[in-house]
């Protein structure tokens, strides 16, 4: 299978991949919460739509899509990160990223929208800030996976560059060089 080297394609698809299936994991926590439980689709529906129209299958399906949205968003970055930085500790920055989108909505975009529901609710900012994370493990486990974003460049196509006889070396390494053959004449003993 030929891995995708493009960083931003890479993060739509990764993106939408991994929110079909956290969306997915999402949906058994209405049995064990209940109706006091607000999913992302809801809050990004209240983004668009006010209280009548907020309630409509229409409106929760579209703040569904907008869920993939947010989910391309962090794909993106995490290919933008892991692009600039290498892939060492992959798992660590996409969860990092992933968990600052979140802080970021409940923190600025929400209150500045005037969505204070989410401000006083102990439930929807756990379940949002720990819904968060399987998608972020996902995300970083598909890009290790499927993509080379973030790889070194092989050795070879490093040499054929111009610049690459103009590196210093603070330590050059000692040709080894093979060491000439005396032959040295012995007089044989008298017996």
């Amino acid at each position: 299978m030929r891995k995708i080297d493009d960083f931003l394609s890479a993060g739509v698809i990764i993106g939408c991949i991994s929110n079909i299936l956290t969306n997915i994991d999402t949906l058994p926590l209405i049995w064990v919460f209940g109706p006091e439980l607000r999913f992302p689709w809801n809050d990004l529906a209240g983004v668009f739509f006010k209280p009548p129209e907020l309630y409509t299958f229409g409106a929760q399906f579209f703040g569904f899509l907008a869920t993939f949205g947010v989910a391309i968003t962090n794909g993106v970055l995490i290919g933008v990160v892991l692009k600039l930085t290498g892939r060492d500790f992959a798992y660590l920055k996409s969860v990092v990223i992933c968990s600052s989108s979140v802080m970021f909505a409940l923190m600025v975009l929400f209150p500045s929208l005037g969505m204070r529901i989410n401000q006083h609710s102990i439930l929807n900012t756990y379940v949002a800030f720990f819904n968060n994370q399987p998608f972020a493990i996902l995300s970083a486990y598909l890009f290790l996976r499927f993509t080379t974003v973030g790889l070194k460049e092989p050795e070879v196509e490093a040499s054929k560059r111009q610049h690459s006889r103009l590196t210093f070396d603070p330590a050059p390494a000692r040709k080894l060089e093979q060491k000439e053959r005396t032959v040295r004449f012995v007089k044989p003993k008298k017996l």
